[in-house]
């Protein structure tokens, strides 16, 4: 799918979202969590996605964009409350 019609869905399910990492700029790509098959060197912008909360922490994900302009891979990156919290 390419990134203009991936964010265009993301506006219809009214989930927000951030540039994490953009090539080219001070904000590093980060590193895919979860698969071994993407090349990062052909990645050129990450999106991070904020889904819903959850008493156990965030929904948030990661779409990975390549030089192609292209969503070529979505991971989980949930974040969960330090213990105690």
């Amino acid at each position: 799918m390419d990134e203009g019609s991936f964010v265009r869905l993301l506006h219809r399910l009214k989930l927000d979202y951030e540039v994490f990492g953009e090539r080219g700029t001070p904000r590093e790509i980060p590193p895919l969590r979860h698969s071994k098959n993407i090349e990062l060197r052909e990645i050129m912008k990450c999106l991070q996605i904020y889904g819903n909360d959850k008493h156990v922490g965030r929904e948030i994900y990661r779409a990975y964009i390549d030089n192609k302009g292209r969503v070529v891979y979505v991971e989980n990156a949930f974040a969960y409350p330090e213990p105690g919290y």
